[in-house]
């Protein structure tokens, strides 16, 4: 289950050496005993792994990429599995940090509660993050003033694009503040600013200069990046201290919307450790190719000596030549056919690990969310993360444009999707679809292949393609074997949509 992930900027001044002697003393530090390594010698090696099954800290440096992977994985003694990855990418400067939970056999999580790495503070202590379009990235929140004052109205005007959502802090009239600012900017370290009002009366200003678009009296505001959800705003229910479940609700929304963000392979563990893999096999196939050409060649040679010991008889120098180079094509060819089993099994396995991982983030998001569920998932399964809720969402959109604008029905409807973060997953796919069908005139290899990377069983039946989403014959629809009507492609194309999206 995937509980916490971000996304930094990080200086060139952080090396290689410097990366990996930093999370070596974040392990040799840590708060907790039971998650120190110990005696762990580093010799300078950037592929290297410390400590034992239960607990252990790998290095793994993929330098196609630039990159150097990290994965601290712990088992405890209630059978949860705690694994912490750090991904570098030397080239962009950039870190992804992920912070994952699964749980063995026959385990049922009840607890999702988690601490965001402390390593995110040793890097901003060490100076390594760059700012986030002029904004220091820091693990308290930023006061703001009448001196700075623009610093919040930007935000709130969307004239400012950052790369991380943005959440401020209003105090009461009478100058409370809703949440523990200082808590709360330290739980969002890495994925987002927290801005807190410094005090009370800047209120009429920074309504002056945002047009009344300002959280006020002790609300919470929450801008997300280049749009990718409506600003939201919450309330303070307690009447004195904090809002528990204002802070939590804001800290929840904020991490998820880092969870769901799309994040390169090449950016986790098992991307970067499948394509080490990947590399591996396919140098490990010019060199078979180079040592097989080798081999043929002398064997062909053995061959042609052997047909040439006895000249006398040219027709059984013929055959031994022909029996001889017969042979070493059938070796060869075993060979070749031994290394695609190999290559197919290990790309079989990757793509498994990633449907798997994109699972387990799925299963996160539904405990993550937290609270009580406004509806309940029936037999119905994922195809995909976030298909199901995804649809649900859609329907509720769709709903309210059927809704009077003042009315209760709609702020409920347009609330809950609000809160949820609809991402249009379906209607991506559906687009994805289409650019690939573009123009269909026959089922071409890579049409074909494309087919099933979506989820598509494709099958031949006379003249025309039976195209089964996940292979249910509720959900099939035809394409033409050849077509000669562009009209009727993009018709196809249609139905398929109607039918998996």
């Amino acid at each position: 289950m995937l509980l916490y992930t971000a996304v930094l900027p990080i200086k060139e001044k952080l090396t290689k050496d410097d990366f990996i002697r930093l999370v070596l003393e974040w392990n040799r530090t840590s708060a907790y005993a039971v998650n120190r390594i110990p005696d762990i010698h580093w010799d300078g090696s950037r592929n290297v792994r410390f400590g034992s099954d239960r607990l252990w800290l790998q290095f793994e440096e993929y330098r196609n990429a630039n990159t150097i992977a990290v994965r601290f994985e712990k088992k405890d003694d209630v059978g949860a599995v705690w694994d912490t990855e750090y991904v570098m990418n030397f080239t962009d400067h950039r870190m992804v940090i992920r912070l994952d939970r699964s749980y063995e056999e026959n385990i049922v999580p009840e607890d999702v509660r988690f601490s965001t790495p402390h390593f995110i503070s040793m890097l901003i202590e060490g100076g390594f993050v760059e700012r986030d379009h002029g904004l220091h990235i820091l693990r308290e929140p930023h006061e703001i003033t009448e001196e700075n004052l623009s610093l919040l109205t930007d935000v709130i005007n969307g004239e400012v694009p950052y790369h991380r959502p943005v959440v401020y802090i209003s105090r009461t009239f009478d100058g409370r503040l809703p949440v523990d600012a200082a808590r709360l900017a330290g739980l969002l370290k890495g994925v987002a600013h927290v801005l807190v009002q410094a005090d009370a009366s800047t209120t009429v200003a920074i309504r002056e200069a945002t047009d009344s678009n300002n959280p006020y009296n002790g609300a919470v505001g929450i801008y997300f990046p280049k749009n990718a959800r409506k600003p939201w705003r919450g309330l303070c229910a307690a009447e004195q201290g904090t809002d528990e479940r204002l802070q939590e609700r804001v800290f929840r929304m904020v991490v998820q919307y880092g969870n769901t963000r799309q994040i390169s392979p090449l950016y986790t563990w098992t991307g970067v450790t499948s394509a080490i893999l990947r590399d591996r096999l396919a140098s490990q196939s010019t060199e078979r190719a180079q040592a097989e050409e080798g081999m043929r060649k002398a064997l062909y040679e053995l061959a042609d000596l052997k047909a040439g010991l006895d000249e006398r008889e040219e027709s059984m120098r013929r055959k031994a030549q022909a029996d001889a180079r017969a042979e070493a094509d059938k070796l060869l060819e075993s060979f070749e056919e031994d290394y695609r089993d190999v290559q197919k099994r290990a790309d079989d396995l990757a793509r498994e690990v990633d449907r798997l991982q994109a699972e387990n983030e799925g299963l996160h998001r539904k405990l993550a969310a937290g609270g009580q569920p406004v509806i309940f998932h029936g037999e119905q399964k994922d195809y995909y993360p976030g298909e199901i809720k995804d649809f649900v969402l859609a329907a509720l959109i769709d709903a309210c444009r059927s809704v009077e604008d003042q009315s209760r029905r709609r702020d409920v409807l347009e609330d809950i999707v609000q809160a949820n973060g609809y991402e249009g997953l379906a209607a991506a796919r559906a687009e994805e679809l289409k650019r690939l069908l573009k123009g269909y005139r026959t089922m071409d290899a890579k049409t074909r292949s494309g087919l099933e990377a979506m989820g598509f069983t494709v099958e031949k039946d006379q003249n025309h393609w039976k195209v089964k989403y996940h292979g249910s014959d509720r959900y099939m629809a035809v394409l033409a074997a050849t077509s000669s009507d562009v009209r009727s492609g993009k018709n196809d194309t249609a139905n398929i949509i109607k039918r998996a999206f």
